[in-house]
């Protein structure tokens, strides 16, 4: 089968193209294949076609030197086909690839040594979303030009030491949503230009030490939805340009002092969903251009004590909700956060808010206080926030007396800064008291009448 220079009987459109949109036919150099009768490789394509795709078709292997009569391809896709077998050589005489694809095989469980051998000139591989178990050592021996690897969605239980040797351009790593248990410890070693490595969604409940040494550069590192007890001791030490770390859904008790010593430059930092009771008491001195923390659904008791120092890059986003804090942050810590936007302390024990205590956050616009155990708020306490636009009080066991006139009134002369609730959630507020307060716990928007508020003492 001889392809034109664009479209045959069975071409839809490129990855990425959809049917409708003004380029849903491929261009001049790219020939898509897009049917289920497709079941072989064509033996040759036009002269000017340098991209090809096969997507949703029959092809179950791609044979050795499936492409030797097409060494201009530059891009060579296979999306959701029905492979179960590359073979040996099968990309042979590709010299110019620079992008290769083989994404949503269910079948496909394994790629032979040998199988992208030749590929100097690749830069992008996707493995992703197949049913691959094993990745052999030499694997990818020969793709020294290799920027941007995804074996991400597949089964890999266990990966040789080796396996990364001479990938020395690779910056990012995806192998997200595996099996792995368990990392030889100089498996990275030879990615000292790596700047995003994934390891998310895996089975691994301990870090070998040194896994991480040689990565000076890299930005990005993901750990989350593994099992996860505990951290290396310094086992960030030398990532002096890390600036997004993910360990929520893990296993995490406690933190030791110098935890995150090391990564200077960090600025988001997400925890949530472990089992941490405190946060180390340096934390925050150890980040100085933390931007972004989340807390959130652990078992944290008690904050550190200590405020970092205030700069340009100081915290906007502080997410602790769902803990056990039986009190909002100390003053000394919230002066520490004079850029802060946003702060969730919902769902703890908090029984008080002191007149004055947000009072250094004068930046804060979204502030949520929901399902504590506040019973009142002191008169004046939300008017030291002057950029406030989103206030969240809903299920605290509020007492309907006189010491809630101010936060009703305050409720009337802002409706729009309270959030509204999900369709079909709406539920009024509980209270103790002779009263009802006729706000709903989420919204807390402005009620319907005017003359229906809390009664005096």
């Amino acid at each position: 089968m001889r392809l034109a220079s664009v479209v045959l009987p069975g071409l839809l459109w490129l990855h990425g193209f959809r049917p409708g949109s003004p380029h849903s036919s491929p261009g001049a150099h790219q020939a898509v294949f897009a049917e289920a009768e497709v079941r072989e490789i064509p033996a040759a394509v036009g002269a000017a076609i340098t991209e090809i795709c096969f997507t949703a078709t029959g092809i179950s292997r791609v044979p050795a030197g499936a492409f030797r009569h097409m060494p201009r391809l530059t891009k060579v896709e296979f999306l959701q086909n029905r492979l179960h077998t590359v073979e040996v050589g099968a990309f042979d005489q590709l010299a110019q690839l620079t992008q290769l694809e083989i994404s949503g095989a269910p079948t496909l469980q394994a790629l032979p040594l040998g199988s992208l051998r030749g590929l100097g000139s690749l830069r992008r591989l996707s493995l992703k979303n197949n049913r691959v178990r094993q990745v052999p050592a030499g694997l990818f021996g020969d793709l020294g030009s290799l920027e941007e690897l995804f074996l991400n969605d597949n089964a890999i239980w266990a990966l040789p030491e080796g396996l990364f040797q001479g990938l020395h351009r690779l910056r990012l790593l995806h192998l997200g949503r595996n099996r792995l248990a368990a990392l030889p410890g100089r498996l990275l070693r030879p990615l000292g230009l790596l700047h995003v490595l994934r390891l998310g969604d895996n089975q691994l409940r301990a870090l070998p030490s040194g896994l991480l040494d040689g990565l000076e550069e890299l930005r990005e590192l993901g750990l989350q939805g593994n099992g996860l007890r505990e951290l290396p001791a310094g086992f960030l030490h030398r990532l002096a340009q890390l600036e997004r770390l993910s360990l929520e859904r893990n296993g995490l008790e406690r933190l030791e002092a110098g935890a995150f010593a090391g990564a200077s430059q960090l600025r988001q930092l997400k925890l949530a969903s472990n089992r941490l009771r405190q946060l180390p008491e340096q934390l925050f001195e150890h980040l100085p251009h933390l931007a972004e923390l989340d807390g959130s659904h652990n078992q944290l008791r008690r904050l550190p004590a200590r405020a970092p120092g205030a700069g340009p890059h100081g915290l906007r986003r502080l997410l602790l909700s769902h803990n056990q804090l039986p009190a909002l942050p100390p003053g000394s810590l919230l002066q520490g956060f004079p850029n802060l936007t946003q702060l969730d302390v919902g769902g703890n024990r908090i029984a008080m808010v002191h007149l004055g205590q947000l009072a250094p956050l004068a930046h804060l616009q979204s502030l949520s206080l929901q399902a504590n155990r506040l019973q009142s708020v002191p008169q004046g306490v939300f008017e030291t926030l002057p950029r406030l636009t989103s206030l969240a009080l809903g299920g605290n066991p509020w007492q309907c007396d006189c010491h809630l006139r101010y936060l009703h009134r305050w409720i009337r002369s802002n409706p729009r800064k309270q959030p509204r609730p999900p369709a079909g959630q709406e539920h009024r507020l509980t209270s103790r008291g002779p009263a009802r307060l006729p706000v709903y716990t989420a919204s807390l928007s402005a009620p319907q009448r005017t003359n229906d508020e809390p009664a005096s003492n």
